[in-house]
């Protein structure tokens, strides 16, 4: 009879969920450590950083 309850839990849980971002699904720890996890990643653009644009705009002759 537990499993029966535990499946007919995820089943409505799912069900009722089933429009709703994965992300909406996460706990807020979970989101959290997520976007930690993203954040640790340095991005940058060449072309937006004004070193790079300084180098490829100067004239090599």
């Amino acid at each position: 009879m537990q499993k029966s309850f535990i499946r007919q839990f995820y089943l409505s849980y799912f069900i009722a969920t089933q429009d709703v971002c994965w992300l909406a699904r996460q706990s807020a720890r979970q989101r959290y450590a997520l976007l930690e996890e993203l954040m640790q990643w340095d991005v940058t653009n060449p072309v937006s950083d004004p070193v790079h644009r300084q180098e490829k705009t100067s004239p090599e002759r």
